[in-house]
């Protein structure tokens, strides 16, 4: 079995269009869970007598999960990337 190539070794263009692609898709999901968890709460508050003043944000783990793997991954490839100069 072939063994991945290690981060280091991928050109910044393809680990910037990895982590660009991850915010995108998992921003477009979260804003989609968010709009579906507010029309339901809506709806139900639209059922009741008193009106409802609600207000749907994310929670802060949403943050880090939208946030943390792309971060990791261009640390990852800052780090594997750089090569240690040792003194003659």
């Amino acid at each position: 079995m072939k063994r991945l190539a290690s981060i280091g070794s991928w050109p910044w263009w393809a680990v910037a269009l990895v982590a660009i692609t991850w915010l995108s898709l998992y921003g477009l999901w979260l804003r989609r869970r968010l709009e579906s968890a507010a029309v339901s709460l809506a709806e139900m508050c639209s059922s009741l007598a008193a009106r409802c003043n609600l207000r749907i944000g994310p929670a802060w783990y949403h943050y880090v999960l939208w946030l943390g793997p792309p971060v990791v991954l261009l640390a990852a490839r800052w780090f594997s990337g750089r090569r240690i100069l040792r003194a003659a």
